[in-house]
């Protein structure tokens, strides 16, 4: 077998499709500081009664930091008003956290 089955070529789009959206990912982790990342994430990973529930370790390795520096980041948000601690969940500040994003890209 000299040439690629048709197959195979899909499995090879597929593979470069992920390899491609990791790299972005990764590439996004270096760019920006953890708070802008965590905002940006609180936003979009929140229900629409604005609660968050998410365990520390997944987001900590999705972000690319040590759970360390999530905790200490959370506790900052906390302190600034951006989220608000509810048992094991944490409500956030859908209006505080976006204009907090919209300073950071500017």
């Amino acid at each position: 077998r000299d040439r690629p089955l048709p197959q195979d070529l899909v499995v090879f789009g597929e593979v470069g499709l992920a390899v491609l959206q990791r790299v972005d990912h990764f590439t996004t982790n270096q760019t920006y500081e953890l708070s802008y990342r965590l905002a940006e994430l609180l936003l979009v990973a929140a229900n629409h009664e604005d609660v968050y529930k998410e365990k520390h370790t997944e987001i900590a390795e999705y972000l690319g930091v040590s759970y360390r520096h999530l905790i200490y980041t959370f506790k900052q948000f906390r302190e600034r008003g951006f989220i608000q601690k509810q048992g094991t969940a944490y409500h956030i500040n859908r209006l505080a956290l976006h204009s907090f994003v919209q300073k950071m890209k500017s």
